[in-house]
């Protein structure tokens, strides 16, 4: 049986970072619970003013149980496995609380926009700006963030420290 060790300092550090990184733009950063969802983690998360990114009634469940505000968190579009084993009453309080916040990126010179504010807010930060090609797969705005010099992002299981990919 595997065993992990987390490093409070750490998580605090990284956080921190994408915070610093961050500051002027109006967003919320958000931890997905479905890349750990051990209870103490996600408590210092929210305690550091984090948000919770759900996909499933469970991962609803852990963020509550680690006290995030509903306000704080981003739902996807609800679908049949999210509220699968949720109370009516549990998913209508949720979707009455949490405003959702969907980010579609349909014209070039807003993608380039988007992208462009990103770049700026995370200039001198060890990072890469990386686009969740699971969001949108559309190949000709794939094209154009490649174009932009924007990155693909794969999900991980932790909240790394941002890392700069030379091309």
């Amino acid at each position: 049986m595997p065993f992990y060790l987390y490093s409070k300092p750490q998580i605090t550090r990284n956080f921190e970072a994408y915070k610093e990184a961050l500051e002027g733009l109006r967003l919320i950063i958000g931890y997905a619970v479905k890349a750990n969802n051990n209870l103490k983690i996600l408590e210092h998360l929210r305690e550091l003013g984090c948000g919770a990114v759900l996909v499933s009634g469970n991962e609803l469940r852990f963020a509550f149980r680690a006290g995030f505000d509903p306000t704080s968190t981003y739902l996807p579009k609800p679908n049949p496995s999210f509220v699968n084993g949720l109370s009516t009453y549990l998913v209508q309080d949720v979707m009455d609380q949490v405003e959702e916040r969907p980010f579609y990126l349909y014209s070039k010179p807003q993608i380039t926009r988007n992208f462009e504010a990103y770049k700026e807010a995370l200039e001198g930060l060890r990072s890469i700006i990386g686009y969740a090609i699971k969001a949108n797969n559309n190949l000709k705005i794939l094209e154009h963030l490649k174009e932009l010099g924007c990155g693909a992002v794969l999900v991980r299981g932790s909240i790394a420290p941002p890392v700069r990919v030379k091309h």
